[in-house]
């Protein structure tokens, strides 16, 4: 019993681990994201297809 007590602690570890780097991983992408200039959020007036209508 205590051998798969110490490998479920060793799993749950290991999963922890790989929920918090997924979640630093979220926030750096965020963080660009906002801070990137390239990404137009909302289109500029009068640059859509209907535009001239």
């Amino acid at each position: 019993m205590t051998q798969h007590k110490d490998q479920l602690s060793e799993l749950i570890a290991v999963y922890r681990a790989g929920i918090e780097d997924t979640i630093e991983i979220l926030i750096t992408l965020l963080d660009r994201l906002d801070g990137d200039s390239d990404f137009e959020v909302e289109p500029e007036e009068d640059s859509g297809i209907f535009c001239d209508l």
